[in-house]
């Protein structure tokens, strides 16, 4: 989600950003971003759904992580 907003602070010279390759290939394409490094970095593919603890209880947060569940089961 922040992905787009990293990529536009590091185009404006802000700093730089680790992003996904595939979120930044109009930027490479253009110009307006280059790789700082020719390394590209392995994932773990590991994803964490979270919230406070307050919440847990909460049933939209329950039924989105009942559905989640149900769809890395297929």
């Amino acid at each position: 989600d922040q992905f787009s907003t990293l990529a536009a602070a590091a185009a404006a010279g802000i700093g730089l950003a680790l992003l996904p390759m595939i979120l930044t290939e109009g930027e490479r394409a253009t110009g307006s971003l280059v790789a700082a490094l020719d390394l590209a970095m392995e994932s773990r593919d590991a994803y964490h759904l979270v919230w406070p603890a307050e919440r847990e209880a909460h049933p939209p947060l329950r039924a989105f992580r009942v559905w989640l569940g149900g769809q890395m089961a297929d």
